[in-house]
């Protein structure tokens, strides 16, 4: 592929301009392109400067065009920084308050970083052990009810689903009231309900 057809697959193929807007970007028109796009450039002393001035409006690869070398378009420090936050974007959902927080603890240096480190290290291992605590909480809490649940079941037996509802809004009944003396016996269909002591 030559330079002029270089130019032509830019302009129609990747930046999808017609002739008079790339022309215009380069201050040129539309007659011109046609010039450079056949290979027709009248003064053939203004190749380089054009080849120039393209590479610096769109920001192609002046090897690329000239030579066909590498990739088409030069790619800057700040390209490369906002591809890379784009991919980081993706693969860790993050949004633009976490784009912020991770361009500028980027941009500190090296050197400087060292404290936030040493700060998000024992961040973490405090998280960690806080996990811990909570997980070990949660399975005392869920023995001590699973215990509890046996318990209840235990001491109710014999009773009815019917009875075993009526004891339990009697216990809440007394324990609205504050009642520290056991109930009374009661009747329900015709079992007798037991007492309960309320503690």
């Amino acid at each position: 592929m030559e330079i002029y057809e270089r130019i032509k697959h830019l302009r129609k193929s990747v930046l999808n301009m017609t002739r008079e807007k790339f022309g215009s970007a380069l201050g040129a028109n539309g007659n011109v392109i046609n010039n450079i796009e056949r290979g027709r450039l009248a003064n053939p002393e203004q190749k380089e400067p054009l080849y120039r001035l393209i590479c610096k409006t769109f920001n192609v690869n002046y090897e690329w065009l000239t030579a066909g070398n590498g990739e088409m378009f030069f790619i800057t420090e700040a390209d490369a920084k906002a591809e890379a936050m784009r991919l980081l974007s993706e693969a860790y959902n993050l949004d633009k308050a976490d784009q912020v927080w991770l361009s500028v603890f980027l941009d500190i240096p090296p050197e400087e970083r060292k404290p936030l480190k040493a700060l998000a290290l024992r961040l973490a291992e405090a998280a960690a052990e806080l996990s811990n605590d909570m997980e070990a909480a949660e399975e005392l809490v869920a023995d001590a009810q699973s215990a509890h649940d046996e318990h209840i079941r235990e001491w109710n037996k014999g009773l009815t689903l019917e009875e075993e509802l009526e004891l339990v809004r009697r216990r809440h009944e007394n324990a609205k009231r504050g009642a520290v003396a056991s109930t009374t016996s009661a009747k329900v269909g015709s079992d007798a309900i037991p007492k309960v002591s309320v503690n």
